[in-house]
């Protein structure tokens, strides 16, 4: 039986039907999302652990099912918004709606965090810490959209751009909700 497929010499064929090696810069970009998802997913996770907690109070335990119901709804935009990309096509129909919906949970966040000034050192608890995880991760896998937008290798993706711009704000701003709720916050002066 022969056991080598193209995978093992370093090719990988994307939704478009092309093949490409695996270091192709839209390959690349496709495992980025699905990094960033999984990342995500321990995110949901870490939250779900601290929700079975008893004695969380009320406002505190809203606050993180609306973070936890948020990075499900990011997960499943990062499933079509890959799609689309190993499409070699932006045919994400609902990046509109993503687009609101991120705006949206950005304004939420806002109105639920304190205005404190200066840079955050992620630790204040596991929950948060992740999703300071996510949010660099979503500048990487942002920089490297916009490579292959520069490269106009991704027709019509122009939307990518700023789906991941302000996914990465509201990840920081569901970091900040996890924070207060959850830590105690560790704020360098500017």
């Amino acid at each position: 039986m022969d056991t080598t497929r193209p995978g093992d010499q370093g090719w990988t064929v994307l939704l478009s039907g092309r093949r490409v090696r695996k270091d192709d810069a839209l390959a690349a970009l496709c495992g980025e999302f699905d990094e960033l998802s999984c990342s995500l997913g321990v995110a949901r996770a870490t939250l779900s652990a601290v929700l079975e907690q008893w004695g969380l109070p009320r406002e505190a335990r809203e606050a993180l099912l609306t973070v936890r119901a948020f990075l499900v709804t990011v997960q499943r935009d990062l499933l079509a918004g890959g799609a689309a990309v190993s499409a070699e096509a932006w045919t994400w129909d609902s990046a509109a709606e993503a687009l609101a919906r991120l705006d949206d949970f950005c304004a939420w966040t806002h109105a639920h965090t304190s205005n404190a000034g200066g840079f955050v050192l992620p630790g204040a608890c596991a929950s948060e810490a992740q999703l300071h995880v996510c949010r660099a991760l979503c500048r990487r896998v942002e920089r490297s959209a916009h490579g292959v937008l520069a490269a106009n290798r991704l027709p019509g993706g122009e939307a990518l751009g700023a789906y991941l711009n302000r996914l990465s704000l509201a990840l920081y701003g569901a970091a900040r909700v996890a924070e207060e709720q959850l830590g105690n916050r560790e704020v360098v002066p500017r």
